[in-house]
């Protein structure tokens, strides 16, 4: 579906940039309706401004749905969260690795 595909496309683009992101425009494409564009404005990410209770990190095809309503559409999306996350050092190594915390 569509929706759905974009809606992962977002968390990728958010997940590989780093990013905080806000879709602020999505339009047909001319000439193309099957073709949406969008516009999403965003920032990497600071932890000194940006504090999290939970990330996105996936979308989920549970109770999706999407219907029309008069003339709008309404979609029903349940995203996987994580709630929390932590650091674990690697014993005998300078690197940590980031794992979740629970859904």
């Amino acid at each position: 579906m569509l929706l759905f595909d974009y809606l992962e496309e977002l968390v990728y683009s958010k997940d590989s940039g780093s990013r905080i992101l806000r879709v602020s425009r999505v339009r047909k494409k001319e000439g193309k309706p099957h073709h949406p564009e969008a516009t999403a404005q965003g920032e990497r990410i600071d932890a000194e401004r940006h504090h999290s209770r939970g990330d996105v990190k996936a979308v989920t095809s549970h109770n999706f749905r999407l219907e029309k309503t008069n003339r709008r559409w309404r979609a029903s999306v349940i995203p996987d969260i994580q709630k929390e996350t932590f650091d674990v050092p690697c014993r005998g190594s300078r690197e940590s690795y980031r794992f979740g915390g629970g859904h």
